[in-house]
């Protein structure tokens, strides 16, 4: 099984991206308190947009999973309902795309001759 990324493209009102963060945050910690197979994850913003506070602006968040089939199995709103509300309140899911990992380079630090 190949490690994937799963890439969403989320629209948000700029003047709430603390709170966005804090809802991404916390359902991305109810996956790994139940123990499902996400790895990692991030969320990145155009700052350009939040200097406009009354306009949506969009974000992408990528979260990094063991395997696709873990994703699909454990993608659910019942491992923390009340998290997944306050994120779906925030933000609207426009799309998402899962992406198999083939090469990943880390890095490193480099080792003296």
């Amino acid at each position: 099984m190949d490690t994937v990324r799963v890439i969403y493209r989320l629209k948000f009102r700029s003047g709430d991206l603390e709170r966005l963060k804090k809802a991404w945050r916390a359902v991305v910690n109810a996956h790994k308190a139940a123990g499902h197979a996400s790895l990692e994850s991030v969320l990145l913003v155009d700052k350009e947009e939040l200097l406009q506070p009354q306009v949506m602006a969009t974000a992408t968040a990528i979260s990094r999973w063991r395997s696709q089939e873990d994703w699909e199995a454990q993608r659910t709103d019942e491992v923390d309902a009340e998290a997944y509300k306050v994120f779906r309140d925030l933000c609207e899911v426009e799309s998402k795309k899962v992406l198999h990992e083939v090469s990943v380079i880390r890095d490193e630090p480099a080792v003296a001759h």
